[in-house]
């Protein structure tokens, strides 16, 4: 008789955890739903400073040549903001440099990721900013063509048509 109200016992913390594990899946899956719906309404900044800055929602450092293994990476404080001359960006400091500085810029993407990826000449680290949209990165990607940057035909490919490479929607 006692098997039996173990088994009973059993069943019962099954179908809770059952219930609990249907709950917390319930919740991934309607944040997930929401925060994409908030990306895809996001649009380039326009900073005090005079520059635009690009929402991420991620950033990372890593090697040329080595797209997806990051030496380092932030979802605390990511940032890509672009100057007229100049443009800032953080993983874990904030760092400014010119343009000239760029060897390229591509573009990466994967399941629920799209990465501006930063090349930099004579270094060989890059910076990888997540915009999580196609459209926040096709903007940002206009704007650093307009500011004379080598894009990658990857880069190139995703740039909107003529005259919205001004970054506001």
């Amino acid at each position: 008789m006692q098997a039996q109200g173990e088994i009973h016992g059993w069943a019962a913390v099954g179908i809770g955890l059952g219930f609990l594990f249907l709950t917390i899946a319930i919740f991934v899956v309607l944040g997930i739903a929401t925060n994409r719906g908030a990306r895809r309404a996001a649009v380039l900044l326009e900073e005090a400073a005079g520059g635009m800055s690009v929402p991420l929602v991620a950033a990372f450092t890593g090697w040329k040549g080595v797209p997806w293994i990051a030496l380092a990476q932030s979802s605390l404080a990511p940032r890509l903001i672009l100057h007229e001359r100049d443009f800032q960006y953080q993983v874990i400091r904030l760092k400014r440099r010119p343009y000239a500085d760029l060897s390229a810029v591509d573009l990466r993407t994967t399941l629920g990721t799209v990465n501006i990826v930063l090349e930099f000449r004579n270094e060989p680290l890059t910076f990888a900013g997540n915009t999580a949209s196609r459209e926040i990165a096709a903007k940002a990607l206009a704007l650093l063509a307009a500011k004379g940057c080598p894009l990658t035909p990857r880069a190139r490919a995703l740039l909107p048509a003529e005259g919205a490479a001004d970054g506001r929607a």
